[in-house]
């Protein structure tokens, strides 16, 4: 459907190449990792850009930039954290590096897996972002070997939660089992390819988008421990099941696939009505997606899917600090939706800002 009257979308950064994670930092400024040149451009709130910042110790021929995240305490503790696919030896890599005054120092690797094999698309993952403790989440994909999803040995699979200083799994940590056979830095399992990570603000539980086959596209709410089912949910391509008792169903599904990405609460109160619910964006159709919570915020009750075309919403979606939501697309721009005052007419434009 079309965005409601007094909603307009326009673009505010053309030409970009392929923006994957976007974040405005406490610093007011626009972060976005550019997947294919594994670098940071950083914008200011008028649109123009400030730096470009390569990762330091990789290049573009070393592999393609996924998720990204800022300390909590930035720029005062000023590490950035990016995930990566390495080429040689092919495998995923999270790291964080020092970035002050201009200069990009010190990476320190936190964490490497294996990557999916050669013919395997995308089962990556592809986010990272900070609880409210003060932890690391990481959505880590399984690699296209289903089973891995369910075994606590290896980190595929999983919604991971490690110190950001040192990469390690917390005591806390539901199957910590210091020099047992577990990896003690899963906190939930049974996934397949999460590409989105949010943490309520209200409630301070954090939401997942995962990439099913032919079924199963889904949203969950992450808990401690819990279990979500794949691939025990899809026995077989095209069929869905309730996997049983033991396991957590998705909270909203789709099927056939829309290849849901990013996710975000929306914090502003520029949009009207919108305040506090999810939303998010499909690489295939690159709608914006609006979840409706119910007043426990524990379940999804509703879903509204806004066309914004001629603009997008296939990669991630987030809250500016002026209010406004912010989408970007695969093909290289990034967008905001902003509020009209009610007695102006409902304007669309695709300009520059």
């Amino acid at each position: 459907m079309p965005l409601p009257a007094g909603v307009r979308v326009e673009t505010f950064i053309p030409q970009v190449e392929v923006p994957i994670t976007l974040i405005w930092g406490p610093d007011g400024r626009l972060y976005y990792g550019d997947r294919r040149r594994l670098s940071i451009f950083i914008y200011n709130p008028d649109g123009s850009l400030e730096a470009r910042v390569a990762v330091p110790g990789i290049t573009r021929q070393d592999g393609l930039m996924l998720g990204m995240a800022l300390h909590p305490q930035y720029p005062q503790e000023p590490w950035i954290y990016v995930q990566y696919t390495q080429n040689n030896p092919l495998s995923n890599r999270f790291l964080r590096f020092r970035y002050e005054n201009g200069v990009a120092s010190q990476p320190h690797l936190l964490l490497e897996a294996p990557a999916p094999p050669e013919g395997c698309i995308d089962h990556n993952g592809g986010k990272l972002v900070f609880g409210p403790d003060g932890a690391l989440y990481i959505g880590l994909g399984e690699n296209c070997f289903g089973e891995m999803a369910q075994d606590l040995r290896v980190p595929q699979g999983k919604v991971l939660r490690i110190d950001p200083m040192t990469g390690a799994g917390l005591p806390d940590n539901p199957f910590y089992d210091g020099d047992g056979p577990n990896d003690d830095r899963i906190w939930a399992l049974g996934l397949r390819n999460p590409f989105g990570l949010a943490f309520d603000p209200f409630t301070g539980e954090l939401w997942l988008s995962d990439n099913g086959p032919g079924c199963g596209d889904e949203v969950n709410r992450i808990v401690r421990g819990g279990n979500y089912g794949w691939p025990l949910s899809s026995p077989s391509y095209f069929e869905c099941i309730d996997p049983g008792e033991g396991y957590i169903p998705p909270l909203w599904s789709w099927s056939p696939p829309i290849a849901p990405t990013g996710i975000t609460f929306y914090r502003g109160n520029t949009l009207p009505g919108w305040h506090g619910d999810l939303f998010m964006c499909a690489w295939r159709t690159g709608h914006l997606y609006r979840l409706h919570l119910d007043h426990t915020r524990t379940r999804l009750v509703a879903e509204t899917v806004y066309d914004i075309a001629p603009a997008g919403c296939t990669l991630d979606v987030v809250t500016g600090p002026d209010g406004n939501l912010y989408t970007n697309t695969r093909d290289g721009a990034i967008f905001r939706l902003s509020s009209l005052p009610l007695w102006l007419p409902l304007v669309r434009g695709m300009g520059n800002r």
